[in-house]
């Protein structure tokens, strides 16, 4: 049965999304089979891989509301697809809101009926803490949290973790917080190093903090603008050695070992 990771943070600009696409990336080319689900009606999981919201017969609503599986396969790297996004996933909020009993768990019982046919189940979400969001956790077997080096909502994050925890204890989820991926980190600046020494001292961040950072890199967003995971897009690039690397400890983690 396949893992399910959801990508969260409650602040925009993150990198949850290019991280989602960049690791799904790497481990398709380990020989794993990975979905991407797109969750935040901005779609830019949808828009990364190259589709255009508007043009989309279905999308991630009919996947939360109806039998639909709208699956659509990468073309440019095989063994790696997506359920898309469009605008119409806003719409999902209110249906959310007016469902009075079990809407947290509305993915959750949609991903049971596909976690065997993948590997890895990516959840890309929105940039908060609504019920798409916490559909996703709920679903969730993991929750990977990207935090900008340049700046860090501690009480966002303070936040997140403290609901991951519920989610932890409520639905009896082994070693869920999977870990909190440094992004965007830029060496000379003083901001940066701040930033990232900060994450591993303080208590509730410090234990989740992964070893490998992400720094900022024109190739990860070349590669974005490309519509292609750095892995296909430019192999040998820092950006492509830093999410590598980020892949490899986010498989230790999934199996438990750090």
């Amino acid at each position: 049965m396949g893992k399910v990771i959801a990508v969260a943070n409650q602040k925009g600009g993150v990198g949850k999304t290019t991280t989602a696409v960049n690791i799904a990336g790497f481990l398709v080319l380990k020989g794993k089979k990975v979905l991407i689900i797109d969750l935040d009606p901005q779609a830019n999981a949808t828009t990364h891989l190259g589709l255009i919201p508007d043009d989309l017969n279905s999308s991630a609503i009919d996947f939360l509301f109806s039998e639909a599986i709208p699956l659509v396969s990468y073309s440019a790297l095989g063994g790696l697809y997506l359920i898309p996004s469009s605008l119409t996933l806003a719409e999902a909020e209110i249906k959310l809101f007016s469902t009075p009993i079990g809407r947290e768990q509305i993915l959750q019982k949609k991903l049971e009926k596909i976690k065997d046919n993948f590997d890895f189940i990516f959840i890309d979400c929105p940039p908060n803490l609504g019920p798409l969001t916490i559909n996703a956790l709920v679903g969730a077997d993991h929750l990977l949290i990207p935090v900008q080096t340049q700046y860090l909502p501690m009480d966002g994050l303070k936040t997140l973790i403290s609901v991951a925890k519920d989610v932890s204890q409520m639905y009896k989820k082994e070693r869920y917080i999977l870990g909190i991926l440094p992004t965007m980190y830029a060496k000379r600046e003083k901001a940066c190093q701040e930033i990232l020494e900060k994450m591993k001292s303080i208590d509730f961040v410090a234990e989740f903090v992964f070893e490998n950072i992400i720094r900022r890199s024109v190739s990860i967003q070349e590669a974005t603008m490309e519509k292609k995971p750095i892995c296909i897009y430019k192999a040998n690039s820092l950006g492509a050695k830093d999410y590598q690397k980020a892949t490899e400890e986010f498989i230790r983690r999934c199996d438990y070992g750090k």
